[in-house]
């Protein structure tokens, strides 16, 4: 089954993988790149049919496709190492998928990529991540960083231009396996267990949470500062899905529970309202519903039932 997040690529009738929209970075991966393409193209660098492709993501200026084989493949934008390729001095768009070498020898279950960053989770549960260090997001310090190229334009703040694994820990220093990965504009969000020795049955999806908590965003019950170490979020429990917009979050739980944080501004909370939170809360007008997905767009939550 291909999972597509994206409103900007699609599977027609012979199961070709078909682009469309903004290619001002050849984020459509056509071989060229144009202020825009109105009427739907296909990819044709790679194996794309259904059967091949596992999971499609797009950001603003930057795409990836995730093969069923866990070979993962980025194009589009680079700026602040984006896309996960060593390009040492200098950086370029790429305009057809190109594979991600740092993850050779890897089998990439899952993948998410931002306007900054990107992630990507393999068959162990071990999270990896590359791009732009602002606000903490990569949990990566910054001292640690080897390849960091002066003609990147990094905002000053260092970048991680190839997969580096990420290690992190619950309590007890019990290790996370990774289920799960997305990436926002300041955040990176991880859904993943603890490999718990006592008590193995005790092993529910907690969230986990990188980057800034502006607007309460992180869920973490703060609004100032960044996160650079991967912080659980005490709030949701049994987490199945995430889902964030410009400055707020949605989770969808195992028992359809739907909980939401950060800014309220626009009723994105669903309730609540006009006060923000920074921590998550029960959005109570849908209890009594089966909720099966939760999206969004950049202000407006969205969520499907049956």
């Amino acid at each position: 089954m291909t999972h597509i997040d994206s409103e900007k690529v699609s599977f027609d009738e012979t199961q070709r993988l078909l682009s469309w929209g903004s290619n001002n970075n050849g984020q459509l991966g056509l071989g060229f790149q144009s202020n825009s393409v109105s009427i739907p193209e296909e990819i044709h660098s790679i194996l794309t049919s259904s059967n091949d492709i596992k999971k499609i993501v797009c950001s603003k200026n930057s795409s990836a496709l995730l093969l069923s084989n866990g070979k993962l493949y980025t194009f589009g934008a680079s700026r602040d190492g984006v896309l996960g390729h060593d390009y040492g001095l200098s950086a370029k768009n790429e305009t057809i998928p190109r594979f991600v070498e740092g993850l050779e020898f890897e089998n990439v279950k899952d993948v998410s990529i931002g306007d900054h960053h990107g992630a990507a989770i393999n068959d162990k549960g071990e999270l990896f991540a590359w791009g732009s260090l602002t606000h903490g997001k990569l949990g990566i310090a910054k001292s640690k960083v080897l390849h960091r190229a002066r003609r990147v334009r990094d905002h000053g703040s260092g970048v991680q231009k190839t997969p580096k694994k990420i290690e992190f820990f619950g309590p007890g220093e019990d290790k996370i396996h990774a289920e799960k990965v997305l990436c926002t504009n300041q955040n990176t969000f991880i859904i993943g267990r603890c490999q718990i020795q006592f008590n193995p049955t005790d092993q529910k999806k907690n969230l986990y949470v990188l980057g800034s908590t502006k607007s309460g965003k992180s869920g973490i019950g703060r609004t100032r500062g960044n996160i650079e170490t991967p912080t659980l979020v005490e709030g949701v429990k049994n987490v199945e899905q995430i889902t964030c917009g410009r400055d707020f979050c949605l989770t969808l739980t195992e028992n359809n529970r739907v909980d939401s944080w950060g800014a309220n501004n626009f009723g994105q909370l669903g309730g609540y309202e006009h006060y923000s939170s920074s921590s998550p809360h029960v959005v109570r007008y849908l209890r009594d519903k089966k909720i099966v997905k939760v999206g969004r767009g950049s202000r407006t939550p969205s969520c499907e039932s049956h």
